[in-house]
């Protein structure tokens, strides 16, 4: 299969997976991988034009394979794009953005925080972005790249400042991701942001933060390795779309989304991180 049949293969829905597709695309990685960042870049300038045309994919493949490839020239790119607007983001990739882009940052970022962060603390940052952004911090804690100090530090700046002290679905994901740390020299931090109605304790309640404390760090930590990286496209976090249609659920997607996405998903349902049985090819040094 040629670079431009697997390129033609991606572009558009057509309710099946492009699997031969993908696995030719694995297998000429040095050849793919321009027109994989060619592909994003393209869809971050011209997002609206593309998401008026409907039924476009190919961004998708392309994060997905470049954040296999562990590819850092993506970071940038996939930043911008989860800058986008909104609504554009919502009509492009569905639930990509509460299911799979912390894991795709993390993949992509080859260790260097300062793109995340900006998500992260940019209030005009679409607000389940910046959810995705605080869960790639914990996953990169998870795989070994970076330290639970390090990034404790980084959540206790986010409490003291960095965040416009207002309820956001932002503080409620710092809490939970938070809280998947042992976060015991942030709990007075923590019940703060309860006292002055920050967080929604509908998300994470302040009990449930006190009683992962209970279980001890050692508890937590093991709990964390088991649960981070999770098989990306599973499940739904608040954003409309594929809601439950990747493990056999319903509803039904929004009209503007389309099956193909959800056979997307579904088919590319494997860790971007080192999994859980510890593999940990490509990984970065």
């Amino acid at each position: 299969m040629e670079t431009a049949e697997i390129l033609n293969e991606f572009e558009k829905a057509t309710g099946r997976f492009a699997r031969a597709a993908v696995e030719e695309a694995v297998a000429r990685r040095e050849e793919i991988t321009p027109e994989l960042l060619r592909i994003l870049e393209e869809t971050v300038n011209r997002a609206a034009q593309i998401d008026a045309e409907g039924d476009y994919m190919a961004h998708l493949y392309a994060m997905f394979l470049l954040a296999q490839f562990r590819d850092t020239r993506a970071y940038p790119l996939v930043v911008r794009f989860a800058s986008l607007r909104g609504d554009l983001l919502d009509s492009l990739c569905g639930d990509f953005i509460t299911e799979d882009l912390g894991q795709v940052l993390a993949s992509v970022c080859g260790g260097d925080l300062s793109g995340i962060q900006s998500l992260i603390e940019n209030e005009d940052v679409d607000e389940w972005v910046r959810g995705a952004a605080l869960s790639s911090l914990v996953t990169l804690v998870a795989a070994g790249q970076k330290s639970r100090d390090e990034i404790v530090n980084y959540f206790a700046g986010l409490f003291r400042g960095k965040l416009v002290r207002q309820w956001s679905h932002a503080w409620d994901t710092l809490v939970s991701y938070t809280s998947d740390l042992y976060p015991e020299e942030l709990l007075d931090d923590i019940e703060q942001a309860y006292e002055e109605g920050l967080v929604d304790p509908g998300y994470i309640g302040f009990d449930d933060v006190k009683r992962g404390l209970g279980r001890g760090q050692g508890s937590r930590s093991r709990k964390t390795r088991r649960q981070s990286p999770p098989a990306p496209c599973i499940g739904h976090r608040g954003r409309d779309g594929m809601v439950g249609m990747l493990s056999g659920g319903s509803p039904e997607p929004r009209e503007k989304h389309n099956p193909g996405f959800v056979k997307f998903q579904a088919e590319y349902s494997r860790p971007l991180f080192p999994d859980q049985k510890g593999n940990t090819e490509d990984r970065p040094e």
